[in-house]
């Protein structure tokens, strides 16, 4: 093979990255809606735990969970921005803080908390789903949550959240869940956590951000990736076959 053969590989190779990974490495939209939710999925006025709503670009049901305590979802269509837990600097959070100051480092961490409690309020039911949900939130805005639960006079929910039965701080104690997130965050995995960010607003948004999950991406990427291959196992024989012919 000619070293314009093996350069001309080299192009379609770099081709087929970009083409198979590059959707994957950037940030996409998407357009849902938050479907009506079960009357029975409250507490102290709010609705929590996992929503249910629905893709509208593929019509597919998925599971959303809210991180955000400042906002409220109208039920209506919107559309969001798709981050992961590499382009925090774009969630709602995320620009927020790094308005104010926050670093990165202190921003990457709050989100790995808030998805520990998403990851744990999947598999939590009754009570203990909606004491998650509230952890959840006070990751971000431990104030509001903390006087929304003292009106509430809901000190088992206090208790649960921050570790403390009179509602009188928002520090979290050992053996409260938002106290779990900060000990352990660090040990979970994240992979399969995509964040959806309302498009065109900040804090006081008419929309809501989300926490969803999404399928590994181990398999496909593989499969995208030997795909990417023979493709390019087939250009260059192609390309050989050619030269030897005189062609090239």
């Amino acid at each position: 093979m000619t070293s314009r053969t093996r350069n001309s590989c080299g192009v379609v190779l770099a081709l087929v990255l970009l083409f198979c990974w590059g959707p994957a490495a950037f940030a996409g939209t998407v357009s849902a809606q938050l479907n009506d939710p079960p009357s029975s999925n409250v507490l102290d006025g709010i609705y929590v735990g996992p929503y249910n709503g629905t893709n509208l670009q593929t019509g597919g049901s998925m599971q959303m969970i809210c991180d955000d305590f400042k906002d409220a979802s109208d039920y209506k269509a919107a559309t969001y921005t798709t981050n992961s837990f590499s382009t925090l600097g774009s969630t709602l959070w995320g620009s927020s803080l790094l308005r104010q100051g926050d670093t990165m480092t202190q921003i990457t961490a709050l989100y790995e908390q808030a998805g520990w409690l998403a990851i744990g309020m999947i598999h939590a039911t009754g009570a203990q789903q909606g004491y998650y949900s509230y952890a959840l939130w006070a990751v971000f805005d431990p104030t509001d949550v903390l006087s929304w639960l003292y009106n509430a006079h809901d000190w088992a929910a206090c208790n649960a959240v921050f570790g403390n039965r009179s509602c009188t701080s928002s520090q979290a104690a050992p053996g409260s869940l938002l106290y779990s997130a900060e000990q352990n965050y660090m040990d979970g995995n994240y992979s399969n956590l995509m964040i959806l960010t309302p498009n065109g607003c900040g804090i006081n948004c008419p929309e809501q951000e989300f926490f969803v999950f999404v399928p590994e991406g181990g398999a496909p990427l593989l499969y995208l990736v030997l795909a990417g291959l023979a493709c390019f196992v087939a250009v260059c024989r192609s390309r050989r076959h050619n030269v030897v012919a005189g062609t090239a």
